[in-house]
């Protein structure tokens, strides 16, 4: 009788941490349908959250009312601090932005990877 070698590795693709190769698995496998797709709703939403800060930053820039945007008594000091409210707003819009584009090449390059497609869609001439 031999014995077994317990030292050997078991090849188990039960256990295996890396997804399966291309060939054995389906596009529409559902574990890997909807790869990246909470990063493509991050993306939507922190575009959103950027027009709002942009219209509220303009706003706020543009806008002045004498009775209720007063912070201090001359009016010239009222708008270079609204002005600069205003700008602050801008800029949160334009990092949200930014960050929504960040998320959506992350979740356009996690989906290429799961369904073995290049991320480049430039056709070859």
């Amino acid at each position: 009788m031999e014995s077994s070698d317990s030292s050997a590795p078991v090849d188990n693709p039960e256990i295996s941490d890396s997804p399966p190769p291309a060939e054995t698995r389906s596009q529409t496998d559902p574990q890997y349908e909807n790869a990246g797709e909470g990063l493509a709703a991050l993306a939507v939403i922190l575009v959103v959250l950027s027009f709002i800060f942009l219209g509220v930053g303009l706003y706020r820039m543009y806008n002045y009312d004498d009775a209720n945007d007063k912070v201090v008594g001359g009016d010239a000091y009222n708008y270079i601090i609204l002005g600069i409210r205003g700008l602050a707003f801008i800029g949160i819009g334009i990092a949200s932005a930014v960050i929504s584009v960040v998320c959506a090449v992350f979740s356009a390059a996690k989906k290429a990877t799961f369904l073995n497609r290049s991320v480049s869609t430039v056709p070859k001439l």
